[in-house]
């Protein structure tokens, strides 16, 4: 599916630049999630649609490698500024820590894609945006779902709402 998916987006002309493995995922919930994602975001320093606005974050990206203006945790940041007492930062915290963002969007303002790391969702994508970014939709069932859509999307052979909102 990974194979498939970067095809796809390659031939849409998605900006796309491998990077080399580096064994260095020690990122909070990287473990946790799919192995086709892990795959992508580890082996590729740079995936982002043909405008610029939505983006995988990838390894690269969360690490600091590339010269991304926006960082893996902004969202949780911008939460946390706007908490109002320790509840409510304890539930940002919480929500964050058990919800990795892959994908961020800034084409109808800040949206994202997570995918669920443990309770009644866990494996699942969902979608959130501001700015309530905690409170998000549950759009896949996995990944392979997600990916799917998204080939579907991207080659025309379907609409998706989420979608174009993010693209």
């Amino acid at each position: 599916m990974r194979i498939k998916l970067l095809e796809v987006l390659t031939k849409n002309n998605w900006n796309i630049e491998e990077r080399s493995y580096k064994g260095d995922e020690n990122i909070p919930g990287f473990n946790h999630l799919p192995i086709e994602l892990q795959e992508i975001l580890m082996n590729y320093k740079t995936i982002s649609n043909p405008s610029d606005v939505a983006w995988f974050f990838t390894v690269a990206e969360i690490t600091g490698e590339t010269e991304s203006e926006f960082d893996w945790e902004e969202l949780r940041q911008q939460s946390l500024d706007a908490a109002m007492n320790d509840v409510e930062i304890n539930r940002i915290n919480n929500f964050w820590d058990h919800h990795f963002c892959f994908l961020m969007s800034v084409k109808n303002g800040y949206s994202y894609l997570a995918i669920c790391l443990e309770g009644k969702n866990k494996n699942k994508v969902v979608y959130g945006y501001e700015p309530e970014y905690e409170e998000v939709d549950v759009i896949f069932d996995s990944f392979d779902d997600f990916s799917n859509t998204l080939i579907k999307y991207i080659s025309n052979q379907s609409r998706f709402r989420v979608f174009d909102q993010i693209f």
